[in-house]
């Protein structure tokens, strides 16, 4: 089961999800956090994204495990990720959930609910998180930079700095 009970007991214990740009953000953080997603992660116009999520999404969806309604936004679909009928079912039978359910709730409880503030986030934990894995300096004024030159002006500096603050607080980074 895996991915697909993840996927339902994430968006049973968020309630709905805001769009598949924030699900694919938390499942970032999941799989940063130590847990067992078999996602890989790559830098992305909207922050971390793994290919490998947007193409399980759909079978996901077709298990039961998620619903995905679609509502055209002015000239934008944007997407309400929840629990679907057989959430209940596939998270009482997976051990992944059962072996990290803590570990999960705690993660869901620190992340923002706001699409906007998680792709910030998600990018700023990436950039540092590949700084030092190619031993790289991580310092904050460095990481804040390299956030910039990705998102552009997307989010200014004290938003960026913000982002930083906040995932060392909560010790994310």
């Amino acid at each position: 089961m895996g991915l697909g009970a993840l996927a339902a007991y994430v968006t049973m214990r968020q309630g709905q999800i805001k769009g598949k740009k924030a699900f694919q953000k938390i499942f970032y953080f999941l799989t940063s956090s130590g847990i067992p997603t078999g996602l890989t992660f790559r830098i992305y116009h909207y922050g971390p994204y793994s290919s490998a999520l947007d193409y399980e999404m759909d079978n996901i969806h077709m298990q039961g495990a998620i619903t995905m309604e679609q509502e055209q936004n002015g000239r934008f679909q944007t997407w309400t990720i929840q629990p679907g009928p057989q959430a209940q079912d596939m998270i009482a039978e997976d051990w992944i959930v059962k072996e990290y359910q803590s570990k999960i709730d705690d993660l869901l409880s620190i992340l923002p609910d706001d699409p906007k503030t998680l792709e910030l986030w998600s990018t700023t934990h990436f950039v540092v998180a590949s700084k030092k894995r190619y031993g790289n300096n991580a310092d904050p004024e460095s990481v804040i930079k390299t956030v910039q030159e990705i998102k552009g002006d997307k989010f200014s500096l004290d938003e960026i700095r913000n982002a930083y603050e906040e995932l060392m607080d909560h010790q994310l980074i």
